[in-house]
């Protein structure tokens, strides 16, 4: 393609979108069209103001970039002084393939929402860079080297915090010339993103489900169907089915797809018997929570959440019909739940004191139990189940 004129088309007035004939990046590729001046520091702070003062700021932001951005010999160059250069668009999972180049002492680095990858390598030499973003896990390829693989990409403002799930594109600068050219990006489907967080590390999984029967499975299981691959709760019925085998320490993976206000859970360390959400270990909530029906639920009864004990965050559920992947990893009294490649849930069980309306969960210490599905009447899909045993800590 015409990298001089690609360039342009990304940068002209800094907000005007490109049109699809103007830009002609890779295949399955797309330019981001408009841009404006943007502060390097907490977009979560912008968010805050009134959409008056916020557009006031963007304005200033954008005028001051005007001063320090520009298009030179078709490539995009920042003086290195001011502010960044942000996206109109907001992005998600995403791909992103650019160039770049640094004056000597110059640097850079590209913000996504809200984390930051650093520009590396000599100066005044092209770099070709490739991000691959999904969730909260980042893997980068600089000239064919691999600095980030599946890495976790910490939210710069707040490390207590995960990345949000969508957000801006921030060019940055400082100390001298930065130049940026070929730069495209392409928005990673649900499915692509399942398949990524799937096949990283499968060292010690295996399958628990066979995808046609409930060989290995116990409990009330004529409650459940197998269709398509997936063991699916039959509707108005449920009840706990869970694998014969028992484990301790494990990272749990499972795909799961919910209908409209659809209701389910992990079983983790499960005796069994009984309510799953207070004998076993806990309950990992699987919960359509965008649902109006469960407006007014408590914190710790939402998507992800140690039922009733460690409230997940919010926000990472995928839109229904499409399928989300979760990673459980339970080590002792420790748990950790990760929703399309983001934390959600990072807390010790056994620390806990405090339980949704003052009900204990006797089981929450348990240190071993069967692994399974807590039905609730709705016709909740898993599929893709798998389990890495970690032995006892």
């Amino acid at each position: 393609m015409d990298s001089s004129r690609c360039l342009f088309v990304l940068c002209v007035c800094f907000t005007q979108p490109a049109s699809a004939d103007d830009v002609k990046p890779p295949e399955g590729f797309t330019a981001l069209g408009g841009w404006h001046g943007r502060d390097a520091g907490d977009p979560a702070q912008l968010e805050t103001l009134p959409q008056k003062q916020r557009d006031a700021q963007l304005a200033l932001w954008t005028a001051e970039a005007r001063k320090h951005w520009r298009i030179d010999k078709g490539e995009l160059t920042h003086d290195g002084q001011g502010v960044g250069l942000a996206s109109d668009r907001e992005i998600g999972d995403v791909e992103i393939r650019l160039e770049y180049r640094t004056a000597p002492k110059a640097s850079g680095s590209v913000q996504l929402r809200g984390g930051k990858v650093n520009l590396a390598g000599p100066a005044e030499r092209w770099h070709r860079m490739t991000i691959h973003l999904v969730g909260e896990r980042v893997t980068v390829e600089v000239n064919g080297e691999l600095p980030a693989l599946h890495a976790r990409l910490d939210n710069t403002w707040d490390r207590r915090e995960p990345l949000p799930p969508r957000g801006h594109l921030l060019l940055s600068g400082a100390g001298g010339e930065v130049r940026w050219r070929n730069l495209s990006v392409r928005d990673i489907p649900s499915d692509e993103v399942n398949a990524r967080l799937r096949k990283h590390d499968v060292a010690g999984f295996r399958d628990v489900f066979n995808g046609k029967d409930f060989t290995g499975w116990d409990g009330p299981i004529d409650n459940y169907d197998v269709k398509d691959g997936a063991i699916v709760c039959r509707p108005k019925k449920g009840g706990n089915i869970y694998t014969k085998e028992v484990f301790d320490d494990f990272v749990a993976r499972v795909e799961y797809r919910l209908p409209p206000a659809g209701n389910n859970g992990l079983a983790i360390r499960y005796p069994g018997k009984g309510q799953a959400s207070l004998v076993a270990m806990c309950e990992v909530q699987v919960l359509d929570d965008t649902s109006p029906t469960y407006a007014r639920l408590d914190p710790r009864q939402y998507n992800g959440s140690a039922y009733g004990m460690i409230p997940a965050k919010r926000g990472f559920l995928r839109p229904l019909g499409e399928w989300n992947f979760m990673e459980v990893t339970v080590k002792g009294h420790e748990i950790r739940v990760e929703l399309n490649g983001t934390r959600i849930v990072d807390g010790d069980l056994s620390k806990v004191t405090q339980f949704m309306g003052g009900k204990p969960h006797p089981g929450k210490d348990r240190l071993s139990g069967h692994f399974g599905f807590c039905g609730h009447n709705d016709p909740v899909a898993f599929r893709h189940i798998q389990i890495k045993p970690l032995g006892k800590k």
